[in-house]
């Protein structure tokens, strides 16, 4: 246990407290939960934890490693689709779940499937936990006004509830936790924290730091973990000219090379492009457009010790990696620093060399000129806040170049006031209504569709794809769907899930696939036909995914094409 998790339990408090606990990557963060699981049961504190995580995929990570560390604790899980451990009304005594699905429930949308469950369940569930955001950085810059509008709105109501709530980032900026304390009025009367592991030699340099805040502020010393932190040279050097050439030349001397490209398509062509010099089994992808399945099989080669992982955006948080050397994309917008700091944190992750190397790709952009010219002039270590006297920490990176979101009043008077005071069945349908005028998704301004591969791609029959469905839904943007959909005369092919309730089967979910309408292309449109018709996912057209290189939308696209998130 490190010296700030022995701070964090100190500071635990039963009758409510928000606490925002920023620690560098790799510093255990996550994996700390079923400790503070325990620690909290045997407090006496609530009766029931909830873990919340950005990204689905994760979150099945971590309720693997929970059930694994937790052997005696009925863990279970919460995100949209048919997955192992499911409980759809947050019931269990440690429960993860995707901010999407917790923010539904808060609010009174339901997400237990279509025909089982009340709204008040799940929402009287999280009313008496505590509550763990981890990750929290993502929604805040994920280029999502409303998605960062619904999170900082989450937080009002749960402390209005008087619920532990703790706030897990490795990379908030001082703005965005600025625009997050904004957000909790003296009037609450809520007791609010921040606790930071520090070099020992930078404790003022922390409290300096939230000079401006009106907060209890802990910096801790953790000499064990900063003494190997510290020395470690980080070096930052402009990339032109093409990348999977440095690639091969890095690989071909021994070292071990994480690609990371801000566009699903480019790197899947990257990847094919290496795998035919280094060959497949030496390789690893990573994106958002791959099912459960595949996904697992690229991590596995990685467990196996994959030389190279070409990945995007989707694994800079959750991916419990170490490579020898970063090769990226540089993304713009006011999260930039923090996706950069991310996956900086996926290289020499428990600094086993004296050294590491980042090669920063070339981008016209002068946004992104001025951010590679500062890194390559004042070379931070990402694993260090505060400067030293050796060292640049990076804090001045996460202050000079991010932009947190502007709030979106409405939509936040809107999440919050469902959250606190929708106790009608009406008041909640006409919240909902103003909450989707605001932001199609509910919580975001896009809405994530599922998509299930067509099954002549995967080599398997139909009644194989129904039997195993959870392992090949994985979503996309709304915007794409009418581009990846089996459409036949009017017509769209989609996976329908129904659900009932039997003495034999309190929770009995039956898949079949029929023809629908089309549902149009707007947002609105979609959402409204998932849930009329209780599709589970989409049936993608056939020729679209490729079994371990994933769904291919946009072949051609150029640089500042579709993100790869």
């Amino acid at each position: 246990m490190r010296e700030a998790h022995k701070a964090l339990l100190d500071s635990l408090r039963s009758e409510g407290k928000i606490l925002f606990f920023q620690a560098p990557t790799g510093y255990g963060k996550t994996s700390f939960t079923p400790h503070l699981y325990n620690e909290m049961s045997n407090r006496g504190g609530p009766p029931a934890l909830i873990h919340v995580l950005p990204l689905k995929a994760i979150v099945e990570q971590a309720y693997n490693d929970f059930r694994n560390t937790l052997k005696d604790v009925n863990v279970g899980v919460q995100a949209h689709g048919i997955i192992e451990g499911k409980s759809p009304y947050l019931a269990s005594p440690l429960t993860i779940t995707t901010f999407d699905s917790f923010t539904l429930n808060l609010i009174g949308a339901n997400v237990a499937e279509k025909g089982i469950g009340h709204y008040l369940v799940p929402k009287a569930m999280i009313a008496s936990s505590a509550i763990v955001l981890d990750e929290a950085h993502l929604p805040l810059h994920s280029g999502d006004n409303h998605y960062a509008t619904s999170m900082l709105a989450e937080v009002y109501a749960l402390a209005s509830w008087r619920n532990p709530v703790i706030i897990e980032t490795a990379t908030l900026p001082a703005q965005a936790l600025s625009l997050a304390i904004r957000q909790l009025p003296p009037r609450l009367g809520i007791e609010i924290e921040v606790i930071e592991p520090v070099p020992d030699n930078t404790l003022d340099k922390c409290k300096n730091n939230y000079n401006n805040f009106k907060i209890r502020v802990n910096c801790v010393p953790d000499p064990d973990y900063y003494e190997k932190a510290k020395p470690v040279k980080w070096h930052y050097k402009r990339l032109q000219g093409d990348p999977a050439e440095t690639v091969i030349s890095l690989a071909q001397t021994g070292q071990r090379v994480f690609r990371v490209v801000d566009s699903v398509q480019r790197a899947i062509s990257e990847y094919e492009q290496l795998a035919s010099t280094l060959g497949s089994d030496n390789i690893a992808l990573l994106h958002s457009r791959l099912t459960p399945i595949d996904r697992a099989r690229q991590l596995e080669k990685v467990r196996r010790g994959a030389q190279v992982l070409v990945g995007t955006s989707a694994v800079e948080a959750g991916v419990d990696v170490s490579y020898d050397v970063l090769i990226t994309d540089v993304p713009w917008g006011g999260g930039a620093p923090l996706s950069l700091l991310q996956r900086m944190g996926r290289i020499n992750r428990y600094n086993e060399s004296p050294e590491a190397t980042v090669y920063l790709v070339d981008a016209p952009s002068r946004q992104a000129q001025a951010l590679i010219g500062y890194l390559i002039k004042a070379e931070p270590n990402p694993r260090v806040p505060y400067d030293t006297a050796r060292t640049k920490g990076y804090k001045e990176l996460l202050d000079k170049f991010s932009k947190p979101h502007d709030v979106k009043v409405n939509h936040w008077y809107t999440i919050r006031d469902l959250a606190l005071r929708s106790l009608k069945p009406y008041e909640v349908v006409k919240g909902l209504e103003s909450a989707m005028n605001e932001a199609c998704g509910l919580i975001r301004e896009t809405l994530l569709t599922p998509i299930i591969p067509n099954p002549e791609d995967l080599g398997i029959s139909w009644d194989k794809l129904l039997e195993d469905a959870a392992n090949y839904i994985f979503p996309v943007d709304h915007r794409l769907l009418l581009r990846v959909a089996w459409r036949n005369n009017g017509k769209i092919r989609a996976l329908i899930v129904e659900a009932s309730k039997s003495r034999d089967h309190p929770y009995k979910l039956t898949l079949t696939i029929k023809d629908v309408n089309e549902p149009g292309q707007s947002c609105r449109r979609i959402a409204t036909h998932m849930i009329r018709h209780g599709i589970a996912a989409y049936i993608a057209s056939q020729g679209l995914y490729k079994p371990e290189l994933g769904l291919q939308v946009d072949k051609g696209s150029s640089r500042g094409g579709t993100p790869g998130v």
